[in-house]
């Protein structure tokens, strides 16, 4: 026998000691120990975590050093009546709340009770407590709700009922009986009685709700009308749930009505008000219909008399007068959608012809919709129209100048033609002379012009003119033209015919390519073409090979199309003696090129006898089959065209922005000027109302303040949208100053902060400072619609003569490369005014990430530009 091994009963002692160590250890609650001094013996985990105190400092203390000041007067009288009453354990109480104090010195609510041991003739005292601070809290807040939700009863016209769906009595609160016109105890306390108050035409909707909580016991929310007694319709909204018994069957359904009559016809008010302004903000210089449905009357206002041809005294107010001034190709298209709004209660929106009685045609822009009375009816229809002739002309010749446009990139030399087939007269522009040869006039029989055709192929070219419709019309074809010297040349025309509304062809124009030195080389370059299709199959553009001492060795159809007049005259010839001017410029770049370098240009300029030309080029070495360099390769593409096309687009969008400015300018005056002064006569009119009928009942004079106030904002918001429409800040402080004037007025009305830093500029042109004031106001209006935050940073400054303008904010941003597809007009906007200040802008955003906005646009002070002339 091992007489060092623990006997069976000591071990079980030691295990019961450690196990009951475990346990108060890992206690959730605080467990405290004390001797009949009150000292602390035992200070577990929890207690340590509850009071902010380590057990090593509070082991041996005082328990009274975690009891507040108030409270240690009686607690060691409270201890020992404890131990004398016997009473081994019990729940701490008699003192109201308990509380404790932590070892920061705050205080906090507990829950306690209390043990008593002896042991080895001693007695110690357990405490075991709880921290009450968090469902203290939460009971708190539990109070507050409830007693905002009393509130909240108690402030609204809120009516509650309850359907004991067995027994089938419906009992109703009294201020759901006013709230449906019944005095006091008038409903029937049925669900049919309550069915009979429902508006006729609500009334199998609410029916239809009904039928579906009580089968699927969903929450359910309606809204319906109720007609009173005296005829009048009030609008109710309902809210109920239904419980279900053990059996699973309805047995009762609990909800509560709001009245909301006084919202709904205020909606409606607001949304006609809301309506009228946005069709005239839309429409600037707008006429205007009223037509009474039920009278069959039509009040014409703003410019619809002129609009139709007409004074305002040759009106006589009938719709038939209307209908007779709309084009007889349209009437029947309008007719339907003025229809289609009806049935579906939406807006219209259309164009469509007026023809005058002298005949003159005239396009309008029409937008409306369908006003209705309570039983559903329509009753009014509204419109507002604007005449758009100037527009629809404006883009006929936008078309036909764009596809002229268009068919002049596909031709080399060439010159255009107008085909007036009802006259049957030709016109060809004075280029036809040096391509042709011939000396007849511009505009001469078109019979004329088929007579000098190839008679092979006249027929072709009969064929295709044949087969232009208004479906498929445009169209080309060569064919072999008799010139002046006797020669057939080749010629690729390009047309477009243009048919009436019966389909019968007009006119055709087009564009016509001498494409003669194409057809003479197409057999030449037939048996050398194999190695130059290799590199140049895909590649758009003019291709010339030479060989190390700069000789032609083999060169594309573009480049003779381009820069010569046939490939026979130039292999084998130099190419500087083809290209005596040569800049000295490109002959380094042959001479890097043979050194084997490859050098590109996206753009080159060169000023030539007959004007200004643009190229892009690429300048390469090839090698040998022994691997040396055996010359260069020159690939060009003219992009003189291109390049005139993007200053006729850049005129284009500066013409646009004037107009956009002129007119934003324009609906500006007209909201300050007019719309704010009709709002300004309707709130003197409610004031003078007011004062002129003092003895009206209150809820009169509270309706009529209302109506004040909400005329008084709509003043506010009309004249706030017409300083943002156009605003003379910039001009007036100075840049730097109307911008932070500007950021302080808008923050101000959407409740945001916008942190301007700028500093004072120099005197920016015009163009300048109204591109970016207009950038600022696009990114500020964005951050404001769509960052999610309320606080957007903006800053201005002038660096080594730039002005950097940037706007960043931190909220939700968005994936740039994805919106860069769509691009909205205002990012396109953004984009285009700083383009054309030779400025440029960067957009740096990602989800969740914020966005960036760094508009830069060089400028030159007066000062600099007078040392410069100097």
């Amino acid at each position: 026998m091992n007489l060092n091994e623990p006997r069976p009963l000591d071990r079980r002692v030691r295990d019961n000691a450690d196990l009951s160590a475990g346990i108060i250890g890992s206690a959730m609650d605080a467990i405290i120990a004390v001797d009949d001094a009150q000292r602390i013996v035992l200070f577990n985990a929890a207690a340590e975590r509850i009071f902010v105190c380590p057990a090593n400092e509070a082991i041996g203390g005082s328990v009274e050093r975690f009891i507040p000041q108030r409270f240690r007067a009686g607690h060691s009288t409270r201890v020992h009546r404890f131990a004398e009453s016997g009473i081994t354990n019990r729940t701490l109480r008699g003192m109201g709340k308990l509380w404790g104090l932590r070892a920061t010195g705050e205080e906090f609510p507990i829950e306690a009770s209390i043990s008593k041991v002896e042991s080895g003739g001693k007695e110690f005292f357990t405490v075991v407590i709880r921290d009450l601070t968090e469902r203290q809290r939460a009971e708190e807040a539990l109070r507050a709700s409830e007693e905002r939700l009393r509130l909240a009863q108690q402030a609204a016209r809120i009516g509650t009922f309850e359907w004991n769906i067995q027994t089938g009595v419906n009992t109703w609160t009294p201020e759901l009986e006013a709230m449906y016109g019944l005095p006091l105890g008038g409903f029937g306390a049925t669900q049919f009685a309550f069915e009979s108050l429902v508006h006729p035409d609500d009334r199998a909707g609410v029916i239809e709700l009904k039928d579906c909580s009580l089968k699927t016991g969903q929450p359910t929310t309606g809204e319906w009308r109720v007609v009173w007694a005296d005829g009048s319709v009030h609008w109710i909204v309902g809210r109920w749930q239904v419980f279900m018994n053990e059996s699973g069957e309805p047995s009762r359904m609990v909800g509560i009505n709001i009245d909301i009559t006084e919202r709904r016809r205020t909606e409606q008010e607001l949304a006609t008000a809301n309506e009228r302004l946005h069709l005239a903000m839309e429409s600037g210089s707008v006429g205007g219909w009223d037509y009474d449905v039920k009278t069959g009357k039509t009040v014409l206002f703003g410019m619809a008399h002129a609009q139709l041809g007409l004074s305002p005294d040759e009106t006589s107010g009938s719709r038939q007068e209307f209908w007779d001034r709309v084009h007889a190709g349209d009437r029947e298209r309008y007719l339907s959608a003025i229809a289609a709004a009806r049935e579906k209660k939406e807006h219209f929106d259309g164009e469509f012809r007026v023809v005058w009685r002298d005949g003159t045609i005239r396009w309008l822009r029409t937008r409306g919709r369908y006003y209705y009375a309570a039983d559903g009816e329509p009753e009014r229809l509204l419109g507002i129209s604007i005449d758009i002739t100037e527009r629809k002309h404006a883009e006929q010749v936008l078309r036909e100048s764009e596809q002229r446009l268009r068919l002049a990139t596909q031709a080399g030399r060439m010159y255009a033609y107008d085909w007036d087939i009802t006259a049957d007269v030709v016109v060809r522009s004075s280029e036809h002379v040096k391509i042709l040869g011939l000396t007849e006039p511009l505009r001469f029989p078109h019979q004329e012009f088929m007579d000098k055709i190839h008679p092979d192929d006249r027929p072709r070219f009969l064929a295709t003119i044949a087969g232009l419709t208004p479906e498929n019309p445009t169209g080309e074809v060569t064919y072999r033209l008799l010139a002046s010297d006797g020669a057939f040349a080749w010629l690729k025309s390009n047309g477009h015919g243009f048919f009436d509304a019966e389909g019968k062809m007009l006119r055709v124009i087009g564009m016509v390519a001498d494409v003669t030195d194409q057809k003479l080389a197409e057999e030449a370059l037939r048996t050398s073409e194999e190695l130059l299709e290799t590199f140049v199959k895909n590649v758009p553009a003019a291709v010339a090979m030479l060989d190390r001492d700069m000789r032609y060795l083999q060169v594309s159809e573009r480049w003779c199309n381009d820069y010569l007049h046939g490939k026979a005259q130039i292999l084998g010839r130099s190419h500087y003696e083809v290209f005596p001017d040569m800049p000295d410029r490109w002959k380094e770049v042959h001479r890097r090129a043979l050194q084997g370098e490859t050098l590109r240009a996206e753009e080159d300029r060169w000023d030539g006898q007959d004007g200004t030309h643009w190229a892009r080029w690429e300048v390469r070495p090839w090698k040998s089959a022994e691997g040396t360099v055996g010359g260069i390769l020159i690939l060009t593409e003219d992009i003189t065209r291109r390049k005139q096309m993007e200053e006729a687009l850049s005129d284009m969008s500066r013409k646009l922005i004037e107009s956009q400015e002129q007119e934003r300018a324009r609906i500006a005056r007209e909201l300050h000027d007019d719309i704010n002064q009709r709002l300004a006569l309707v709130a003197i009119g409610l004031d003078q109302l007011q004062e002129k009928h003092k003895d009206l009942p209150s809820e009169v004079r509270g309706h009529v303040q209302e109506l004040q106030q909400m005329t008084s904002d709509i003043s506010s918001s009309v004249y706030a949208l017409s300083h943002e429409l156009y605003s003379s800040i910039p001009d007036s402080l100075g840049l730097a100053r109307g911008m932070k004037s500007w950021c302080r007025d808008f923050g101000e009305r959407q409740q945001m902060k916008i942190d301007f830093k700028g500093h004072d500029l120099p005197r920016l042109p015009q163009e300048i400072s109204s591109c970016l004031f207009r950038v600022l106001q696009e990114a500020v209006h964005n951050a404001a619609k769509h960052s999610g935050v309320k606080r957007v940073e903006a800053q201005l400054q002038e660096e080594s003569g730039e002005i950097h303008l940037i706007v960043s904010d931190s909220g939700r941003g968005f994936d740039v490369e994805v919106v860069s597809k769509g691009m909205g007009l205002g990012l396109t906007g953004m984009r285009e005014r700083v383009r054309l200040v030779n400025g440029t802008i960067s957009i740096e955003s990602k989800p969740m990430g914020g966005t960036t906005i760094h508009a830069c646009v060089p400028f030159e002070s007066q000062q600099g530009a007078q040392r410069a002339a100097g």
